[in-house]
């Protein structure tokens, strides 16, 4: 498709962008993606969320959007309609890796799941030592030897729950995958082929959705966000909250909010500049 660049696209992260207590989105900012919906930008989400998070935040907001609308889920490891279809954006991980990996996240009894690219787009495989927690999940229990099976399609893994600490077999294993393919956050893990995942789903959503960079908004939070926000000139960048301060994508005419309740009027704001560039 060759970019057009009347196309107008906005980008959002979710969790720590957009979400305040309760799953919910906070109200302006709920009310400024309605807003740049209503003056022809194509609205999208790329998230760590799974697609059934993703609905349930949406949902619990009351935010409507068309099935056929994609979004990046899964750190950006998958491309998928709201509706269901799905594709993978990045290349499986290192099928000998994942086996040290899985082997690990059973023995330490860690809940995980892990992405394939042509599982029920709903759902992950997933494993929880706790069949009450596997329940609580609402995901697809899949049992240890059909993970361990499948583990030359895994695109991504990601612990379901913080544990109390990350062993130190787990930190060897993880090792063994490049250094950008692990991100620790707050004891928690999430591995995936690297950390451009997000910024290679935008890529390809700017691609299908005609948009060029110069006419696409990116909106985030954290260091995970940074591959997206790259992307786009930094007038077109809003960074919400102090995790990306100081950082490489934090540069001259970048925007900026304090926290989700800011985001709002700031993304107003970058859509009337956009309107009227």
């Amino acid at each position: 498709m060759a970019t057009n660049v009347t196309t107008r696209l906005l980008c959002l992260d979710i969790d720590g962008t957009l979400l305040t207590t309760g799953n919910r989105f906070d109200r302006e900012a709920h009310s400024a993606i309605g807003y740049a919906a209503a003056r022809g930008f194509l609205v999208t989400y790329i998230t760590g969320r799974g697609l059934p998070r993703l609905r349930s935040a949406l949902a619990a907001s009351e935010i409507r959007v068309p099935d056929s609308t994609l979004v990046g889920v899964e750190h950006g490891a998958r491309i998928i309609e709201v509706g269901g279809r799905s594709q993978p954006s990045i290349d499986p991980l290192d099928p000998t890796t994942c086996q040290s990996l899985f082997e690990s996240l059973l023995e330490e009894e860690l809940e995980f799941l892990a992405f394939h690219p042509e599982d029920d787009p709903v759902n992950s495989l997933v494993w929880a030592p706790d069949p009450e927690v596997r329940a609580s999940l609402e995901l697809r229990f899949s049992n240890a030897s059909y993970i361990t099976g499948r583990k030359e399609q895994v695109l991504g893994l990601t612990l379901a729950r913080r544990p109390a600490m990350i062993t130190v077999r787990l930190r060897r294993d993880a090792a063994a995958l490049p250094a950008s393919a692990t991100t620790w956050r707050s004891g928690n893990l999430t591995l995936v082929r690297d950390t451009e995942t997000k910024g290679r789903a935008l890529v390809q959503l700017m691609h299908r959705a005609g948009a060029g960079p110069a006419s696409t908004l990116v909106v985030g939070d954290a260091g995970a966000d940074a591959s997206m926000l790259r992307l786009v000139p930094p007038r077109n960048r809003i960074l919400v909250g102090p995790e990306l301060i100081g950082t490489e994508v934090d540069e001259p005419d970048v925007l900026t909010a304090p926290g989700p309740s800011g985001v709002g009027r700031v993304v107003r704001n970058a859509v009337d500049q956009q309107i009227g560039s």
